[in-house]
């Protein structure tokens, strides 16, 4: 499945657990076939619906994406940023979708 545009992005924050970072987002794709479909990943969309209540759009949850120790070298500001960023790519290759940066 491919997608062609991220129409929206959410970040939902970014915990430390031990020495790993757990990342939340969430986010509206078009596919390449013209469709668009909600992704969230490790967010509740019960809890944090972006969508109005009358949007038909399908919603598909996913599992958090999280990261290694290695990431604390970096500041909380520098690397937030990177991080949404890099779930959103290991995201996305983990769920069968395209690298929205390809």
């Amino acid at each position: 499945m491919a997608f062609n545009t991220i129409h929206e992005f959410y970040t939902d924050g970014i915990d430390e657990q031990g020495v790993t970072k757990r990342v939340r987002f969430f986010c509206r794709v078009e596919l390449s076939d013209g469709t668009q479909e909600w992704h969230y990943f490790g967010v509740d969309p019960a809890v944090r619906p972006p969508k109005p209540p009358n949007e038909t759009l399908p919603v598909f949850e996913h599992g958090l994406v999280q990261f290694p120790q290695g990431l604390d070298d970096l500041t909380g500001t520098e690397a937030d940023e990177f991080l949404y960023q890099i779930a959103q790519m290991s995201g996305f290759r983990r769920e069968g979708l395209t690298n929205p940066f390809d």
